[in-house]
């Protein structure tokens, strides 16, 4: 006589739902989104190649993981999936101009595992966008089910590479036509080697880049091994000793979070495109002061004081002023408020070394100021205050930045972020062949030729 059935574990249903995962399950603006987070993703990735993380990682790399399987954005280099994955997934998080939401930073980690396999693997377009979606849904609802952003990440960990590494690996699972039992393993695995500090705040270390590459990386190698039959933990979300969640959350965290609604919550709709060069947490206090500079006409020389009213949060991860990396400025609100209203953008041009070491905004840095707000909580928008000095004072408060899913970029705007980050180096004519072929993907039949197109020649 058969026992009662063992119940499915949340890692087991969820490699059912990959598994079971078809084209014409994707709805219309699930496809959209799909589609822009590629663009978006490979246009901070061919520009990251460019900047001095971007060639550390590509030379360091070079010296173990050398092959001709899959390009380097925006060079001539090529390398093994792994070894592109993990340059590409680095380069895309260079300059803070890759997408967020999900895990974090899901593009820079689901965008180039998928691209390195879809052109090593020569798959179709429509496999890539399922990859794409299983990635995203995947890495999503890892985080949720490990605390949500806010708590996960207040632990000290940097959740772009904890929970990204299972996006990656669901996405590697899709391309590589992994069956339930492979992709439950390969859940596992990437469980099982999962990693990401926020120790780079203090120094403004390069290993905030290199965590949603290592995540790409851990992805795919998951992945292969899966498909050969290394098994990984069934359970490794909800094991008592060892498990993802009580190792990395103790008891803070919801395993319903994993499977509710799947399928018809697709969590890729909660990304959002950055349309600034800096960390989310800074963009609510830009579009803030922007308000202010239109209705008002404030010049800089009429300023006092800014007041930048938020939370302890914000006082710990974006009040910094003496400002010394590239980090340091992409993650401190007086820089981005100073450069913005010097220079009327917080863009590429604006966190450059000679930016940065620039007196005016130095000075305007000093008469900014990040102050508590008791009325505000955790990761709660900050408001903003301009005094003028002369009885006047003006305020704005931010709680949807644009590029938030609620509040998105346009298409049209993210195609022009594309050209800005990517003509420079792949040219104007490929720029543009790569933009349509994005966005008729799914008649794409084979992914080589779209690989070409973000390469330098």
């Amino acid at each position: 006589m058969r026992g009662p059935q063992k119940l499915k574990s949340s890692t087991e249903i969820l490699a059912e739902f990959i598994y079971q995962l078809k084209f014409e399950h994707i709805p219309s603006e699930v496809l959209a989104v799909a589609k822009n987070a590629l663009l978006d993703t490979v246009g901070a990735g061919i520009y990251g190649t460019q900047t001095e993380a971007g060639q550390a990682i590509i030379e360091g790399v070079m010296e173990f993981a050398r092959g001709n399987d899959a390009s380097i954005w925006g060079t001539n280099k090529t390398l093994s999936p792994t070894g592109a994955a993990l340059v590409n997934g680095t380069a895309a998080h260079a300059r803070e101009l890759d997408d967020f939401g999900g895990c974090g930073h899901s593009g820079a980690v689901i965008i180039p595992t998928v691209f390195a396999l879809a052109e090593s693997l020569q798959v179709t377009g429509e496999a890539m966008i399922i990859a794409i979606v299983a990635g995203y849904e995947v890495a999503a609802r890892i985080l949720a089910t490990a605390g949500g952003h806010g708590p996960h990440n207040d632990r000290g960990w940097h959740s772009t590479g904890t929970c990204g590494s299972f996006g990656a690996a669901a996405a590697a699972g899709v391309l590589m036509n992994l069956k339930p039992d492979q992709l439950t393993w390969a859940l596992g695995l990437a469980g099982s080697y999962t990693g990401g500090l926020w120790a780079f705040i203090n120094d403004g270390a390069m290993s905030k880049r290199f965590h949603p590459g290592k995540a790409a990386e851990t992805g795919i190698i998951a992945g292969f091994l899966a498909k050969h039959g290394f098994t990984g933990p069934g359970e490794i979300l909800e094991a008592q000793w060892g498990g993802f969640c009580t190792t990395y959350m103790l008891d803070d965290y919801d395993l319903s979070e994993a499977t509710r609604d799947l399928g018809e919550d697709f969590r890729i709709l909660q990304t959002g495109f950055k349309a600034y060069a800096s960390c989310r947490g800074v963009h609510s206090s830009l579009d803030a002061i922007s308000d202010i500079q239109e209705r008002y006409d404030i010049r800089t020389e009429q300023i006092k004081k800014i007041f930048v009213r938020g939370t302890r949060h914000t006082q710990r991860q974006f009040a910094k002023k003496n400002i010394t990396t590239m980090l340091d400025a992409q993650l401190s609100i007086p820089y981005g408020i100073a450069v913005l209203l010097l220079y009327g953008d917080a863009f590429i041009d604006q966190y450059t070394p000679e930016r940065i070491s620039d007196s005016n905004v130095i000075e305007l840095m000093q008469r900014i100021e990040i102050v508590l707000d008791p009325n505000l909580s955790g990761r709660d928008p900050p408001g903003i205050e301009v005094d003028l000095g002369d009885g006047h004072s003006y305020s704005s408060r931010v709680t949807i930045p644009k590029g938030a899913s609620e509040n998105p970029m346009s298409s049209e705007e993210i195609i022009a972020k594309f050209h800005k980050l990517a003509g420079p180096t792949i040219g104007l004519t490929q720029a543009k062949q790569f933009v349509d072929q994005v966005y008729s993907l799914e008649n794409l039949s084979s992914a080589v030729g779209l690989s070409r197109l973000v390469t330098s020649h």
